[in-house]
């Protein structure tokens, strides 16, 4: 069984990921989670990346505000 990351749209890099975001983002999932589907669709693929990219961008900068602090 393959696994992916999902999200439904672009996160730009400095917005704040909000809960609507994950749930757009999330949305294509749904069928797939409640084991409704076999398959992963494209979209909820391309949304779980969507959410990836915004934690590692979230997890770099969160790094550089503490180094730049110390």
């Amino acid at each position: 069984m393959a696994a992916c990351m999902i999200v439904a749209g672009p996160i730009t890099a400095n917005a704040a990921l909000s809960c609507a975001s994950v749930v757009s983002n999330m949305a294509p999932c749904i069928s797939y989670l409640r084991g409704s589907t076999g398959a992963i669709s494209s979209a909820c693929c391309s949304g779980v990346k969507n959410i990836n990219a915004w934690a590692e961008r979230w997890s770099d900068e969160a790094q550089a505000d503490v180094s730049n602090t110390v």
